[in-house]
């Protein structure tokens, strides 16, 4: 905030003295939370300190929050369509049931942010930093999510279909129920990561990194997974029915009651596996836990 000159300060008096309207004060004279009051759609906003400001349910579609803090700031139920928040810093907010459709988030910080219902579906989030955060039943649909770190997060039913999600990172996150089919997920990073009941039928992760991830139940059908890692990974009931398994590593992999029907298991590393009771490709099923009489090492 600019320092108040004797000559602003008596304007500024006067003007409360004569109940001239707050809006002709200039805006550089306001603090956060009164400036909070004059947002409105369309607004620039860019760069601007607006730390722990509450804007909840205001209409802010089109609004340019570029380069501004929005840390701890209150975005619950508000309208930022096609916003711009590219590098947006918002450690800490609540964006709860937020509509952020198609806005630029590209390189935001999100970390320990609260997305819970929120619609980023359409949304750039290239780059952002997202870890730690809360998206239960977050929208995704559509997302450029490409390199997005969502390290440490919790996306249960978290919708993220048809996302770009190359090289994206998932470590350690929680996504159970989430959905994540026909997306491109190539070279990301979901070791450790939780996706009990998953479904990521006809998605691209070729050479995805999901060494003791977590997929019991997950739907896999028909997903690329050429050349990834699932070493120590728990597939128990997991469906990989029509999958490209082609070059992955299973090495001390969990794959009871898992159902391969169909999959392309060339090349597959098969060491310290568990095959117990699995549908093999051929439709027979795996009676003990090295599938013999039916497995090709």
């Amino acid at each position: 905030m600019k320092p108040l000159t004797s000559i602003h300060l008596l304007l500024w008096l006067t003007l409360l003295m004569w109940g001239i309207p707050s809006g002709l004060v200039p805006e550089y004279w306001l603090g956060n939370q009164a400036w909070a009051q004059k947002a409105k759609k369309g607004r620039n906003f860019a760069g601007r300190d607006m730390a722990r400001v509450d804007l909840s349910k205001r209409n802010l579609d089109l609004a340019d929050f570029s380069g501004a803090k929005l840390i701890q700031a209150k975005l619950v139920e508000t309208k930022l369509f096609q916003s711009k928040m590219v590098g947006t810093d918002l450690t800490e907010a609540n964006l709860s049931w937020a509509d952020l459709y198609m806005s630029d988030l590209t390189g935001a910080i999100l970390n320990r942010a609260t997305l819970n219902g929120a619609n980023l579906e359409k949304v750039t989030l290239a780059g952002a930093s997202i870890r730690d955060a809360q998206l239960v039943e977050t929208i995704l649909v559509g997302t450029n999510l490409e390199k997005a770190d969502f390290s440490g997060s919790y996306l249960k039913w978290a919708q993220l279909s048809g996302g770009k999600m190359t090289n994206i990172s998932f470590e350690n996150a929680r996504l159970p129920g989430a959905r994540l089919e026909m997306g491109v997920a190539a070279g990301g990073n979901f070791k450790g990561a939780q996706l009990e009941g998953a479904i990521m039928n006809k998605t691209d992760l070729k050479g995805a990194n999901f060494s003791g991830a977590n997929l019991k139940g997950a739907n896999l059908t028909s997903a690329d997974l050429k050349g990834a890692d699932l070493t120590g990974a728990d597939l128990r009931n997991a469906v990989l029915t029509g999958a490209d398994l082609k070059g992955v590593n299973l090495t001390g992999a969990n794959l009871r009651w898992a159902n391969l029907f169909n999959a392309d298991v060339a090349g597959v590393v098969w060491d310290k596996v568990d095959l117990t009771w699995a549908v093999w490709i051929n439709d027979t099923v795996c009676k003990d836990r090295s599938c013999t009489g039916f497995l090709v090492k």
